[in-house]
């Protein structure tokens, strides 16, 4: 149960580490690593991707080495470690973001998206959440098992009944069998494992807003509108810093993945 003012991550990766045994191997997804080439295999797999587009990895987060990532981007992942201090500056902001919720008063960028709610019995699954949300959120032809689950929850109000949607779905075992595949460069953990430390969430660009996907938030979180003189990436890596980096400015395990037209 998520106590009030609390953050869901914290409480995730809590009951993961203290009673992985409660949450059974079968309702448990594995976790996909952060490589863009598991990412991709996830999206053909779910969404029959279009070919001339890919996830690749994002050398870094600054102007020089941003410039070497393929244009246009329609949407970014990042990976980003569980720490102390970044769950406190979470659950500040998830005081700001009930509010919102509860008064109605998201904006219209943060309302149009689709969200989907992440629980403690999806086991490692914010990698394929953060894919889901990726994908279902930027203008791509997509089909397949992801375009089934959005016309299956389009009129769901929450995020946790779209969730409950996504358990049900045919994703999980498309997730499983990316985060199994040859492209793995680690070895996978099995879907019994405890939570491992770090978390993605993906950012897309609505109506000119830069808006954040995370699974674990009460909603999703507009970062504003994105300057005239930059794109997508550009915002996400000035929000990244700004949100997250900051917070930890000794910590080096932050990296983003886009999703880039490649060719």
């Amino acid at each position: 149960m998520e106590e009030d003012g609390g953050d869901r991550l914290r409480q995730i990766h809590d009951e993961l580490s203290a009673n992985p045994e409660q949450h059974p191997k079968s309702s448990s997804w594995l976790p996909l690593e952060s490589n863009p080439e598991m990412f991709t295999s996830f999206a053909r797999r779910i969404g029959n991707l279009p070919p001339e587009w890919s996830f690749i990895d994002v050398i870094g987060f600054d102007n020089e080495a941003l410039q070497y990532t393929p244009r246009p981007v329609a949407a970014v992942i990042l990976l980003f470690p569980c720490t102390d201090a970044i769950y406190a500056a979470r659950a500040e902001q998830k005081k700001m973001l009930a509010q919102e919720l509860a008064s109605g008063n998201l904006t219209p960028a943060a309302k149009s998206v689709l969200h989907v709610e992440q629980v403690a019995s999806f086991g490692n699954a914010c990698g394929s959440i953060a894919c889901v949300h990726a994908l279902s959120n930027v203008d791509l032809s997509i089909t397949g098992p992801l375009a089934q689950f959005k016309e299956t929850t389009a009129r769901l109000s929450t995020a946790r009944e779209r969730g409950n949607i996504l358990v049900a779905s045919d994703i999980q075992g498309l997730s499983d069998m990316s985060a199994s595949d040859s492209v793995a460069q680690t070895e996978c953990p099995d879907t019994g494992d405890t939570y491992l430390g770090h978390h993605y969430c993906a950012f897309v660009s609505v109506n000119d807003h830069i808006v954040e996907l995370d699974g674990t938030k009460v909603a999703p979180v507009d970062h504003g509108p994105m300057s005239s003189d930059s794109d997508l990436l550009q915002e996400a890596a000035r929000v990244i810093k700004n949100g997250w980096m900051q917070v930890e400015p000794d910590r080096i395990d932050f990296s983003m993945v886009a999703l880039a037209k490649t060719r």
